[in-house]
């Protein structure tokens, strides 16, 4: 997935995302967002969430309520 995104400007929309604090949903978490480090600047992820939890561990910059 890395050589897709190298270079590419994305926007990726993750609608009620699950999150809790076990090491499995972490290691998840960090694979998922790993592939997106090669992504030209601009890029973004859009995320909905019942837990602020949830966004924060994914790097939330602007929660909304």
């Amino acid at each position: 997935m890395k050589a897709e995104l190298r270079g590419k400007r994305f926007l990726l929309v993750l609608d009620d995302v699950w999150y809790s604090k076990n090491a499995n949903h972490q290691e998840n978490l960090q694979q998922l967002l790993s592939p997106l480090n090669v992504a030209k600047a601009g890029s973004k992820i859009l995320a909905t969430s019942r837990t602020l939890d949830a966004l924060l561990a994914l790097g939330a910059v602007r929660c909304i309520p």
